[in-house]
């Protein structure tokens, strides 16, 4: 029965377009009853070519109505199970994710680890304080009788943020920062929808000097999109440096935003490059 009501169930997801639940539903049914797994399936598809049941014994009505009983109640319990397992998957995945494949630590420099997020910084990159606005405090620092520049904000969602922290960085009008950001999305699109969602950000962004150049890369955190783009913003230029990443399973979009004077990114791009790559995330219990 269990086998049946799982192929069942996996054809009707797949017909809803969840390809990974409708996997998971028809190998389960496979796993527990393969031959009436695939009955049921061929019923589904062409009911007419199935053979009609053999009648069964007839019985005592009370004996009849106690066994159609329980039948009810099995069937009812199964497919309220397989439901109820559905619907909390999601949570249960970000509720109890496997251990993060931690990077190795570069000599002299730092590993920041949360139960969300692992990230190598480099040497001279220094993790601050991982809310707003003692972030805005760090990064207003005085220079003489002027005060520096502000850095970028920290928003919601946000889990860490890092600074460029060298001697050379005190001649710096801009001190170069990489600040993470987490946020749930259960678009339909998952990771393309996220992806298209920052492009059209910043192309309504007056800020924004355009063109942006976007590309899709490969890092072992996962796949990514690469933004890279110009901000005008308190008279002077940054250059940004935007990865936005995916993790399918417990429906989170990372994006880790990297920002720097021009001048800087052609000195920093090494840098930036290989702490991006550092970046793991978990992967679901599932």
């Amino acid at each position: 029965m269990n086998a049946i009501v799982l192929a069942i169930a996996g054809r009707e997801l797949g017909a809803r377009g969840e390809s990974l639940l409708a996997a998971d539903a028809h190998n389960a049914a496979l796993a527990l009853d393969a031959d009436a797994a695939r009955a049921a399936l061929a019923a589904v598809d062409n009911p007419l070519s199935v053979e009609p049941a053999a009648p069964a014994p007839v019985g005592p009505w009370w004996k009849r109505q106690t066994r159609l009983g329980w039948v009810r109640i099995a069937v009812g319990a199964t497919i309220l199970a397989l439901v109820v397992g559905i619907a909390v998957q999601p949570y249960i995945a970000r509720a109890m994710p496997h251990p993060i494949v931690v990077p190795a630590q570069p000599p002299g420099g730092s590993i920041v680890q949360t139960a969300d997020f692992a990230i190598a910084l480099l040497p001279k990159w220094q993790s601050i304080a991982m809310d707003s606005t003692t972030f805005d405090q760090n990064m207003t620092r005085p220079r003489g009788s002027a005060t520096r520049p502000r850095g970028p904000g920290l928003g919601e969602g946000a889990r860490l943020a890092a600074v460029y922290s060298g001697p050379e960085a005190a001649r710096y009008d801009f001190i170069p920062a990489v600040t993470l950001q987490m946020l749930e999305y259960r678009g339909s699109r998952g990771f393309a929808g996220l992806a298209d969602e920052t492009a059209t950000a910043l192309a309504s962004d007056s800020a924004v000097v355009k063109p942006v150049d976007r590309r899709r890369i490969s890092l072992p955190g996962g796949t990514a999109e690469l933004f890279h783009y110009s901000i005008s913003a308190s008279g002077m230029t940054l250059d940004v440096t935007r990865f936005v990443l995916f993790d399918p399973d417990r429906e989170y979009g990372y994006q880790l935003r990297f920002e720097t004077s021009p001048a800087q990114a052609r000195t920093l791009a090494a840098q930036i490059a290989e702490i991006a790559k550092s970046f793991r995330i978990p992967s679901s219990s599932r």
